[in-house]
């Protein structure tokens, strides 16, 4: 009996020295860098100067029967009530529409907005956008809301609001894409 215990212990023990002698390692290293650049993130989004397609957010104003005479919405996007804009320390930065992709395009210059959504099928909807909740401060394309310089990273908010217009009776579904800057 006391063989195959002697044995077994001995198995063991040149076991272990030979896994142990067969173990090696190596080392080096990993560079490291980052560049910092003034800039600005938008909803959440990191921005450089140049760069585009930027999320700015979403202006929907639901469902609302052919015959409507007016719908209230609001941007939502990285803030509870529009966008949330954090830039570098010592950053002024300003925001403007542009345009809209539909803009003019209702004959005659009928309706109450400034903008124009449409249904691809020659219909539209105006509509406008205001940088109030009463909807009393309409704002033009290549308008400038100024924002406060960035002294840290505590998020600031661009609201706007969007009002449109019972200008079309026809059923669809309209749309438009308002083209946005944020300089600084």
């Amino acid at each position: 009996m006391a063989k195959p215990y002697r044995f077994t212990v001995l198995t063991v023990a040149l076991l272990c020295l030979s896994s142990n002698s067969f173990s090696a390692s190596v080392s080096g290293t990993i560079n490291v860098n980052i560049s910092l650049e003034a800039g600005c993130v938008i909803n959440g989004n990191n921005t450089l100067d140049g760069d585009s397609a930027i999320d700015f957010g979403t202006l929907d104003f639901g469902s609302v029967p052919t015959v409507f005479v007016q719908q209230d919405s609001a941007v939502t996007g990285g803030a509870a009530n529009g966008i949330a804009v954090v830039c570098s320390s010592g950053v002024t930065p300003s925001f403007a529409i542009a345009s809209g992709n539909n803009d003019g395009s209702i004959v005659g210059g009928v309706g109450n907005g400034n903008h124009t959504m449409s249904d691809g099928s020659g219909n539209y909807v105006d509509y406008a956008i205001f940088s109030d909740p009463a909807r009393s401060n309409r704002i033009e394309n290549n308008t400038s809301i100024l924002m406060a310089v960035f002294t840290d990273t505590t998020p600031q908010t661009i609201e706007l609001y969007g009002r449109a217009y019972g200008t079309s009776n026809v059923a669809g579904s309209y749309s438009d894409t308002l083209n946005v800057t944020l300089s600084w």
